[in-house]
């Protein structure tokens, strides 16, 4: 957008489930730096329900806190400043939060630390996988399973006093 001598940029972020993230709204040329920028309804801290909260600082910079588990896009927020001449100049900020993924036996419990983005299956000693289940916001859960070894004759008999192993 280009208003007399004043150009505005819009921007973007992107990052990791439940982690905060920032940009700034660029904004050149003869922009009035005694007015500090607010978003478009004049404050300085916007909730978005079921997405986050957004806050701005003196110098434009935007922070966007993802509410626990939030992933997509999030709503656009638009930041406003004063020109020299007392126009509205206006540029938006659009975070984007990444999906996740666990690595979790059958009842849930995790086997492994989350990771940021979709990630393939992986070994994990003494399970096997049994499924991956991907939710409608792309999150992605690799279910597994506990393998038991048991030794037995060629009859198929369980060989008694040969402890069972896990693994």
């Amino acid at each position: 957008t280009v208003l007399g001598k004043t150009t505005t940029e819009n921007v973007v972020s992107e990052g990791a489930k439940n982690q905060p993230q920032s940009n700034t709204p660029v904004f050149k040329g003869d922009v009035d730096t005694t007015v500090a920028p607010t978003f478009s309804d004049g404050t300085t801290e916007k909730k978005v329900p079921g997405e986050g909260t957004y806050t701005i600082d003196k110098d434009g910079k935007v922070t966007f806190t993802p509410e626990k588990d939030f992933v997509g896009t999030a709503t656009p927020v638009e930041v406003v400043r004063k020109d020299k001449n007392g126009k509205t100049i206006k540029a938006s900020y659009t975070p984007t939060v990444r999906p996740d993924t666990s690595f979790v036996d059958k009842d849930g419990n995790p086997l492994s630390p989350t990771e940021d983005g979709t990630k393939p299956t992986k070994d994990i000693p003494g399970y096997k996988i049994v499924k991956t289940e991907v939710d409608e916001k792309g999150n992605t859960k690799h279910i597994y399973e506990k393998v038991t070894t048991t030794y037995k004759d060629k009859d198929g008999n369980v060989i008694p006093n040969y402890p069972t192993e896990d693994g």
